[in-house]
């Protein structure tokens, strides 16, 4: 019940946010990036949000080494959208697990926001085969904001 007081919901691209009960406002960003539209739309969000304006924006990527090369030009397209909107970024591949590497990544870096795009799947495959959105919020302990 605690992670569902914590976790926002931004839906048919209008939000929703739903801070832990001492809130504080965010001063740094971790945002979870996989390349895919819906990690492009979570972009797009903090690139255009007026209340995310002046925040650091680390920009995560995880998975296999072999797709490194990949990785980095998609970051460096998030990279790039984000320093258009005058926001300081850094950017990380960092091979390994999803859940990991973001958990690790927010701890590094202070953050106190984790930003994440989602996909949405059935019932039936997200019993059958999980989730990687929901691996990674399980990992964290700091509010979200989830892009849909």
């Amino acid at each position: 019940f605690s992670k569902v007081k914590r976790i926002g919901l931004l839906v048919k691209h209008n939000g929703m946010f739903s801070p832990p009960v001492a809130f504080m406002p965010p001063t740094k960003v971790v945002l979870a990036f996989d390349g895919r539209s819906a990690a492009r739309d979570a972009v797009r969000t903090v690139a255009g949000s007026a209340l995310l304006k002046g925040l650091a924006i680390h920009v995560v990527m995880s998975g296999a080494p072999s797709t490194n090369a990949d990785g980095n030009k998609q970051l460096s397209w998030a990279q790039a959208l984000l320093q258009e909107q005058c926001f300081s970024v850094s950017t990380a591949f960092v091979p390994g697990q999803a859940a990991d590497v973001i958990g690790q990544q927010i701890a590094e870096q202070g953050a106190d926001l984790l930003v994440m795009g989602v996909n949405t799947h059935s019932p039936l495959r997200q019993m059958l085969f999980g989730s990687k959105g929901a691996d990674i919020l399980r990992s964290v302990d700091v509010p979200a904001l989830i892009v849909r």
